[in-house]
């Protein structure tokens, strides 16, 4: 799931970089520097989905819940209670 997670994050990035791209060819001067609004919404999506996939695969790689919250910087209670067995 994390690779897919940053294979996702790294075609959004390319894509980005070309919309970029186009609108400087363009001479386009907006805030939102040519991104699309989907691919900001494909983002949102993909922040949200990170954490429970970087915490799925340090528990499968033998992470304590104590090292698991440590890298999600909270208690090892919260991150269990958020992302163990009842919070995936």
């Amino acid at each position: 799931m994390l690779d897919e997670l940053v294979g996702s994050a790294a075609d959004l990035a390319r894509r980005w970089d070309a919309q970029r791209a186009l609108a400087q060819a363009r001479d386009v001067t907006d805030d939102a520097d040519g991104y699309l609004p989907d691919d900001l919404l494909v983002l949102r999506e993909l922040l949200e989905r990170l954490p429970a996939a970087v915490v799925g695969e340090l528990r499968a790689q033998g992470a304590s819940w104590a090292e698991v919250g440590a890298v999600l910087r909270t208690s090892k209670q919260a991150a269990h209670e958020r992302y163990g067995r009842d919070g995936r």
